[in-house]
C-alpha cells in the first residue's frame, strides 16, 4: 500500500487510536459490526481512512491468526440498484476461497438481489456465472451459514470498507445498508461507512422511512451504526497554517509585492470574515490553489489582499460575484475615477445581495468582505475597521475598487487595453539612464501619449524607485506632447488633471537635489517651451514643500519675466488667442501693478484697444439675475484707471463708439447678455459714459 501523504494536521494519533479500536472489533469480535468514521466534506476524511487501513494491514504482520482482510467498495461508482448489489455480492464471494461454496453463495445472492440482472460474476480461479451456480434455492439464512462457515475455516476476518455514502441518491442509500443489514449478523464480516453524517441524514429524511422526520432518521442511523468515530474540527492554529501562513509564504517566495497595509488587510479579512467557511483543508487546498491561479508576474500589477478577497468571493459565493460584475460603477463610485457612487444602485446590490445568502450570519460576512473591497461604495458594514481608505489610496495600490483597476481581477493576463505598471517603470528607467536613447524616449512616448493622465497618474505611485530619476520625467514631458502645448492642455479636464498630478509627485518624491536640477532645467528654457512650467506654477499652492515652494517662485518669477518682456507684442486684449489670454490674465493678476504701467502705455500708444483694456478691470459678467446695463457698478474701472486717464482718454473711446451703429439696450440684464467681446465693448463704453457723466460736469455723455 502507498504510503500516506504529510500528516499536515498532526492527526497520526487519531488515526492510531481509531485503527485500534476497529482492529480490537474485527479481529477478536464474535458478531459483526458497523462502524462510521465520520466528518464533513473536505474535513480530511480521505487521509485518515488510507492511515487506519495502512495500520490494520500492518498489523496482520504482527499476528498469526485471526487475519484481517481490508477490502474497499465504492457505492456512488455504481450505476443503479442491480449493478450495486452485483458488486457487492462480487466483493464478497471473492473472500471465499472454496468454489463449491462460492457457487453456492453466488446462487443465494442471485435470488435475494434486485432482480436477475446483475450479470456474471468474477470467481477469481473459476470462471463461473449466476447460470452455472447450484440449481437448488438457499434462503438468506442458508446463504448466511455458507460464508460464516468459510470464513470459520480460512480464519479470515473482513473489513469492509464503504466510502462516499453520502454522494448516493436516497433510493441507493437504502440499498446499501440493506445489503449491510442482509449480512450484518454474520461473525467475521464487519464493515466501516464513512460520509458526511448531516448529508447521510438528509438524504435519509426524504425516504419513506423517515417520511421528513429528522428525528426519524438519526434513530434509523444508530439502529445501523454501532460505533461512530468522529473526526475534529481544524483548530484556529491549524486553518490559520493551512490558509493565511501558507499563502503569504507562498507569496514572499513568488516575490509578490506584500505592503504592511495589504498583509494587515489580508490578515483581518481572513481572521474576521473567512475563517468560517475556510474551516476544511479541502476548502483551503482549493482555496489556495485559487489564489496562485494568476501567473507571478500579474501580482505586480494588483494589490495582493483585494486578490485574495475577490478569489474568496468568486469561489465561496459565484452568484454574489456575479452580482458585483453587475453593479461595477456602483461599487467603485462609477466609471469616472472620482465621481461618487449611485447611492440608488448600492442599496439595490444590498438588497440583492440579501436575497442570495440566506445565512444571516455569512450574510454579514459577505456585506463586511464587500465593504472592504469597495471602501466608497458606501456598504453598510459591521465589523470594517472605521477609517477606509481615500481614492487616493485605491489608486496607489492599483486596488479593485477603483474603476481603472476593476478589470484586473477578472482576468488571469493584462485586460486589452491595459497599461500595466511593469512597461510604465521599465519606460521609466529607459528614459532615466545617464545617456538615454531614443528608442527610449520613444518607447515612453508612446504610453504618455496613449493615456496620458492615466500614465502620470500611476507614474506619481510609482516614484520614488530605484533607477528612476524625477528630474527625467518632468525634462521629457516639459517638451512633449501633450504637456507642451497650452490648447492640448486645455482640450480636456483629463489633462489638466495631470498637471496636479505632477505637482503632487513634485511636493512628495522630490529631494533636494532633485528640485535643484528641475529648477535649473525650467530656468533654461524660453517661453515657447515652458507650457508645462506655466501650468504648475500658475496651480501651485504654497505650504507643502519650502524647497518645492522657493524653487517654483523662481520658476514663476522667471517665466513672469519672460511674459513681461513680450507683453507689449500681444494684439489687443479683446483678439488674444486661449494660450495668449491664459498667459496675460496670469501676468495681469500677478503682477498688477506693472500690468498697469503696461496697460496705460499700450493704450496710448495705439496697440490696444481702449474698451478691451478697461474691460479687464470690470466683471461684466457676474451681476445678479435682473440687473439693468444703467445700475452697473463702475468702481473697478474707476479704482484701476482713475477718472483722468478715462477723460484724457474721452476722444480714443468715442472713436471707438463711432464702429457701432446700435446701442445697448437699456432693458438688457447681465444675466442674459450673450457673453461676446463685442458686449463686453457696449457695456465698458456705457460704463465709462456712466462714469465721467457722474464725475466730470458738462462733459457730454451722450
Amino acid at each position: 500500500m502507498s504510503p500516506t501523504p504529510a500528516d499536515r494536521l498532526e492527526r497520526a494519533e487519531l488515526a492510531r487510536i481509531i485503527s485500534d479500536a476497529l482492529e480490537s472489533r474485527v479481529r477478536h469480535g464474535s458478531e459483526s459490526t458497523v462502524s462510521a468514521l465520520v466528518g464533513s466534506w473536505g474535513s480530511g476524511k480521505s487521509w485518515l481512512l488510507q492511515e487506519i487501513k495502512a495500520r490494520i494491514i500492518q498489523s496482520n504482520t504482527k499476528v498469526a491468526d485471526n487475519q484481517i482482510s481490508v477490502r474497499s467498495f465504492n457505492p456512488w461508482l455504481y450505476s443503479d440498484e442491480d449493478s450495486l448489489f452485483a458488486g457487492f455480492a462480487q466483493l464478497l464471494l471473492g473472500e471465499i476461497a472454496r468454489r463449491k461454496v462460492r457457487n453456492r453463495v453466488a446462487k443465494g445472492l442471485e435470488i435475494i438481489g434486485p432482480s436477475l440482472k446483475f450479470g456474471a460474476i468474477d470467481l477469481s480461479d473459476a470462471t463461473s456465472s449466476l447460470a452455472g451456480a447450484l440449481t437448488y434455492a438457499l434462503d438468506p439464512q442458508s446463504i448466511q451459514s455458507s460464508i460464516r462457515k468459510a470464513l470459520r475455516r480460512s480464519e479470515k476476518r473482513i473489513l469492509v470498507v464503504l466510502d462516499d455514502l453520502d454522494r448516493l441518491t436516497p433510493d441507493e442509500l437504502l440499498m446499501t445498508f440493506k445489503l449491510v443489514r442482509l449480512l450484518g449478523d454474520i461473525g467475521g464480516i464487519h464493515y466501516l461507512l464513512v460520509y458526511d453524517e448531516d448529508t447521510i441524514l438528509h438524504l435519509l429524511a426524504s425516504t419513506p422511512i423517515a417520511a421528513a422526520n429528522a428525528g426519524r432518521a438519526r434513530s434509523y442511523l444508530e439502529k445501523i451504526v454501532s460505533k461512530k468515530f468522529s473526526i475534529p474540527p481544524m483548530l484556529p492554529s491549524q486553518i490559520n497554517a493551512l490558509g493565511l501562513e501558507r499563502i503569504l509564504e507562498e507569496a514572499r517566495a513568488l516575490g509578490v509585492p506584500l505592503p504592511v497595509e495589504s498583509i494587515s488587510r489580508f490578515e483581518w479579512n481572513f481572521d474576521q470574515i473567512m475563517r468560517t467557511l475556510l474551516s476544511t483543508p479541502r476548502a483551503l487546498d482549493q482555496y489556495f490553489g485559487e489564489v496562485f491561479a494568476l501567473p507571478a508576474e500579474l501580482f505586480q500589477e494588483i494589490d495582493f489582499s483585494d486578490w485574495c478577497g475577490s478569489t474568496f468571493l468568486r469561489i465561496s459565493f459565484p452568484d454574489v460575484w456575479k452580482l458585483i460584475l453587475e453593479y461595477r460603477n456602483a461599487l467603485t463610485g462609477n466609471s469616472e475615477p472620482y465621481a461618487d457612487a449611485d447611492e440608488g444602485a448600492v442599496s439595490a446590490f444590498e438588497t440583492a445581495v440579501e436575497k442570495l445568502v440566506v445565512n444571516r450570519t455569512q450574510l454579514q460576512s459577505v456585506i463586511d468582505l464587500l465593504a472592504a473591497l469597495f471602501p466608497q461604495s458606501g456598504l453598510k458594514y459591521r465589523r470594517v475597521p472605521t477609517g477606509g481608505p481615500s481614492r487616493e489610496s485605491l489608486a496607489a495600490n492599483r486596488r479593485i475598487g477603483d474603476s481603472r483597476f476593476f478589470e484586473r481581477y477578472l482576468w488571469l493576463s493584462l485586460p486589452p487595453g491595459d497599461i500595466s505598471d511593469g512597461a510604465i517603470t521599465a519606460a521609466l528607467r529607459g528614459i532615466s539612464q545617464l545617456d538615454p536613447t531614443e528608442t527610449n524616449f520613444q518607447t515612453f512616448g508612446k504610453l504618455l501619449e496613449s493615456a496620458p493622465l492615466d500614465v502620470i497618474d500611476r507614474i506619481r505611485f510609482l516614484v520614488p524607485s530605484p533607477g528612476i530619476s524625477l528630474p527625467s520625467i518632468i525634462r521629457y514631458v516639459s517638451v512633449h506632447a501633450p504637456f507642451n502645448d497650452l490648447a492640448s492642455i486645455y482640450a480636456g479636464s483629463g489633462l489638466s488633471t495631470a498637471i496636479y498630478r505632477i505637482i503632487s509627485m513634485l511636493e512628495s518624491s522630490a529631494s533636494e537635489d532633485d528640485v535643484a536640477l528641475i529648477r535649473a532645467e525650467a530656468l533654461s528654457l524660453p517661453l515657447a517651451k515652458n507650457s508645462l512650467w506655466f501650468e504648475i506654477v500658475r496651480r501651485h499652492r504654497d505650504g507643502v514643500n519650502d524647497v518645492v515652494d522657493n524653487a517654483l517662485l523662481d520658476v514663476k518669477n522667471h517665466i513672469l519675466d519672460l511674459i513681461g518682456d513680450q507683453l507689449g507684442e500681444f494684439p489687443t486684449p479683446g483678439e488674444l488667442s486661449q494660450a495668449q489670454a491664459i498667459g496675460f490674465h496670469f501676468f495681469r493678476y500677478s503682477r498688477h501693478d506693472q500690468f498697469i504701467e503696461i496697460a496705460r502705455r499700450q493704450v496710448d500708444d495705439g496697440k490696444w484697444r481702449a474698451d478691451d483694456t478697461l474691460g479687464l478691470a470690470l466683471a461684466v459678467w457676474t451681476g445678479s439675475g435682473g440687473q439693468r446695463i444703467d445700475s452697473l457698478s463702475t468702481e473697478d474701472i474707476q479704482a484701476v484707471f482713475g477718472v483722468e486717464f478715462l477723460k484724457d482718454r474721452d476722444q480714443t473711446l468715442r472713436s471707438e463708439e463711432a464702429e457701432w451703429t446700435g446701442s445697448l439696450p437699456e432693458n438688457w440684464t447681465l444675466d442674459g447678455l450673450p457673453p461676446t467681446v463685442e458686449n463686453r465693448r457696449l457695456i465698458v463704453h456705457a460704463a465709462v459714459r456712466k462714469i465721467l457723466a457722474d464725475h466730470v460736469p458738462g462733459l457730454d455723455s451722450a
